[in-house]
C-alpha cells in the first residue's frame, strides 16, 4: 500500500488532477455555451465567440494527453485497446 501511495503521489496525481480540472472546465463552459446558444440566444449572444475560444483550450489538454499516448505506445498498440475510440 505505501508503494501504491508513493507512485500516485510521486508521478499520477498531478497529472490526473490536471486532467479532472481540464474536465471539470469544459463541462462549464460548454454548459454556459449550451445556456448562451438554445436556451438565451439574443440576451448573451455576445458570449459566443468567447465561449467557443476557452471551450477550445479546454480541449486541448486531452488532445494532447491521447497525442503523447499514441507516439509513446504505437499506433497499433494504441487502436488495439477499444477505450481509445471513446477519446
Amino acid at each position: 500500500m505505501d508503494l501504491l501511495e508513493f507512485k500516485w503521489n510521486a508521478y499520477s496525481r498531478y497529472i490526473h488532477s490536471v486532467g479532472f480540472f481540464s474536465h471539470i472546465c469544459y463541462l462549464g463552459v460548454f454548459s454556459m455555451f449550451v445556456v448562451s446558444e438554445y436556451v438565451y440566444p439574443i440576451d448573451m449572444a455576445f458570449l459566443k465567440n468567447p465561449l467557443q475560444i476557452f471551450n477550445f483550450f479546454c480541449l486541448l489538454y486531452p488532445f494532447v494527453y491521447d497525442m503523447t499516448q499514441l507516439a509513446k505506445q504505437g499506433v497499433s498498440k494504441y487502436l488495439a485497446d477499444p477505450w481509445n475510440y471513446f477519446d
